[in-house]
């Protein structure tokens, strides 16, 4: 009996020692596993750290480079700014210089050598009804003088020449001859671009388009209206004026 209640009590301190060896196992482990979650909580920490920086210095070079490159976008557009300025200021002064150059080669003496209708359309009244038809118009016996002269821009013209005109009226031919004054007359001119404008006077609409103009001859277009007298009727004629000076 006293040797069952001693293997009893042996068996009883057996297993209290395996208990107390399982628990401090288990905080063992417990420890391990505390220690292992810090280290890897360390290391996500710093990896979460380098992926900070990493994005940071990511953001902070397109920064840099965005910068750059609106400094670069900045420097060219002032660049082409630049250029078409100049490009502006030297359009200008050819310009300049191509009228003060027409303006002096413009200015001495000319003499009339032809005058021109082209297109020529006319109307005249017969028994109450008004009659259209073409015709032709040229110059002879040009007997005209013009002077352009500068500071103050003065033009003087005189003289006067023969005008033919031709058309067909009613089945019948006919040649028809009157005498004009100089196309161009006294009155200030000026030049802009390719016309040349006269003031006070009383030929054409005082605008010529300048056709040609060179040292030795200068060719002048301006639309033409006016009353043509002939020996039986007077025509309402309007055209293209042609006007050709040479240099005297």
């Amino acid at each position: 009996m006293k040797k069952i209640d001693f293997t009893r009590s042996f068996l009883i301190l057996v297993m209290g020692l395996f208990i107390v060896s399982c628990s401090n196992d288990d905080e063992t482990i417990d420890s391990i596993l505390g220690e292992d979650e810090e280290i890897v909580n360390e290391e996500n920490s710093a990896d979460d750290s380098d992926e900070t920086d990493d994005t940071s210095n990511n953001e902070n070079s397109e920064d840099d480079s965005s910068d750059s490159d609106d400094g670069d976008d900045d420097g060219n557009n002032d660049d082409s700014s630049d250029d078409d300025t100049e490009g502006e200021d030297s359009s200008n002064d050819n310009d300049s210089s191509n009228e003060d150059s027409s303006e002096a080669m413009l200015v001495g003496d000319w003499r009339l050598v032809r005058a021109t209708v082209n297109d020529g359309q006319a109307s005249t009244v017969f028994n109450g009804s008004t009659i259209n038809f073409p015709f032709t118009s040229t110059s002879k016996d040009e007997d005209v003088d013009i002077s352009f002269q500068e500071n103050p821009n003065i033009i003087q013209g005189m003289g006067q020449y023969t005008n033919v005109i031709e058309f067909s009226f009613l089945s019948l031919n006919f040649t028809e001859e009157a005498t004009f004054d100089s196309p161009l007359t006294n009155g200030s001119w000026e030049m802009i671009n390719d016309e040349l404008v006269i003031g006070d006077n009383t030929q054409g609409n005082g605008t010529f388009v300048i056709n040609e103009l060179t040292a030795n001859t200068l060719i002048l277009q301006t639309d033409f209206e006016q009353t043509v007298p002939t020996n039986d009727f007077e025509l309402d004629a309007n055209g293209v004026l042609i006007i050709e000076l040479a240099r005297n």
